[in-house]
């Protein structure tokens, strides 16, 4: 067969029925004569080119082969001795901190505590230092937590960048945190959040009432959460910038499901890891369960008793004391009384608005009695109005 595959036999045979064609006396095989002997020489001369071609590609150098063994890597001469890590916090003294600034909520000070300092041993810094979605009724303290964080960690505890979620809806509200795209308005300056982190990255990152943003995986908040809490990274619009998140605490949180979370600390406040997923469980159908993954603590404030009422009444009556240059040392538990009177009438709107009562019905009484040269007075309800006693 190989003999058949070479032009030259070809060329012979072709030559010799020419010339057998030639030497016939026959009209019509004379005049076929002529196209035989140009199909003869076309398909002699495609085999010398196939020919040819085949003896380039078989002389043509073969490729080198893949190599797909691993790499090993290069040695290591003398002894590794690896920088010792330890914490940046005391985790009991951060615990002891938190619980004395948020009344009624040792369970959560104590995971929030334990959380940031697992997380700063580690010193992982491809994400935040740590990230808590804190739910649970309103007036609980979700707010005053994240300040907390701050005074501990920060020495200040408004050294935070608060987010209020409810005004920061659809993209026109996100351009407000992370810059305009080129062309659009307002695409000269940066975003506020994106602006706080780059000046200020060992920081609190505050974002509150987080369910009315991430209403869906899809939500312009969601996806820029998404990219915090994963990468610890987000994206200035106007630049392209890209601002790392992760010297920062990011606290988020959440009224969702706030009666269902009220009697879920009640059941689990002595139980931490079923609190977590039973607060888990119940915010399932507000928030996508991928979000939730990616939070490292999600857990529930306990609502609060009459006694950590009290106490917080005792407080905010001090702290604003304080602001009108009068130190506060007692309270009778008549003004105590009607404090958790007006809480149970505002059980819906929280603490803020019993703090606003305090102060509106304080502030005149406090200021005459500074002008009258009183350095620490008590304070009592008498007659409905407020009575400035000795302390």
């Amino acid at each position: 067969m190989a003999i058949l595959r070479n032009p030259l036999v070809w060329q012979g045979l072709f030559a010799v029925i020419f010339l057998a064609f030639m030497a016939a006396d026959v009209p019509w095989l004379r005049a076929a004569v002529p196209f035989l002997a140009v199909a003869a020489w076309v398909y002699i001369g495609w085999r010398l080119f196939a020919e040819r071609r085949a003896m380039q590609v078989a002389l043509a150098p073969a490729p080198p082969p893949i190599d797909r063994s691993t790499p090993l890597p290069p040695r290591i001469k003398g002894q590794v001795t690896a920088p010792e890590t330890g914490p940046a916090i005391d985790i009991t003294e951060m615990r002891a901190y938190l619980s004395d600034r948020l009344v009624g909520q040792d369970v959560a000070a104590g995971q929030i505590a334990r959380g940031i300092f697992r997380r700063m041993a580690q010193e992982r810094r491809d994400k935040p230092v740590f990230t808590a979605l804190l739910s649970g009724p309103t007036g609980t303290g979700k707010t005053e937590m994240a300040k907390a964080i701050a005074g501990y960690l920060y020495g200040d505890p408004n050294s935070l960048f608060r987010v209020d979620c409810g005004n920061v809806l659809g993209e026109a509200g996100l351009q407000t945190l992370i810059g305009s795209p080129k062309g659009y308005a307002g695409s000269g300056s940066w975003g506020a959040l994106t602006s706080h982190l780059r000046t200020t990255p060992s920081t609190v990152l505050l974002f509150d009432e987080i369910e009315k943003a991430v209403t869906s995986p899809q939500a312009p908040m969601a996806k820029l959460l998404l990219s915090l809490l994963d990468e610890g990274v987000c994206t200035e619009q106007s630049d392209g910038t890209k601002v790392s998140a992760r010297d920062a605490v990011i606290v988020l949180t959440s009224n969702a499901a706030h009666e269902k979370l009220g009697a879920v600390a009640e059941r689990y406040r002595d139980e931490p890891d079923e609190l977590i997923r039973a607060t888990k469980d119940a915010l399932r159908d507000h928030f996508a369960p991928e979000f939730l993954a990616r939070i490292d603590l999600v857990t529930s404030l306990a609502p609060l008793d009459d006694a950590g009422r009290a106490r917080i009444i005792a407080l905010h009556a001090g702290r604003i004391g304080r602001t009108y240059g009068v130190e506060v040392e007692s309270l009778d538990a008549s003004f105590v009384n009607e404090g958790l009177r007006r809480w149970a009438t505002l059980q819906g709107y929280g603490t803020r608005e019993v703090i606003r009562w305090i102060e509106e019905v304080t502030a005149d009484q406090l200021i005459q009695a500074r002008s009258d040269g009183r350095k620490k007075v008590g304070l009592a309800w008498t007659d409905g109005a407020v009575e400035v006693t000795r302390p």
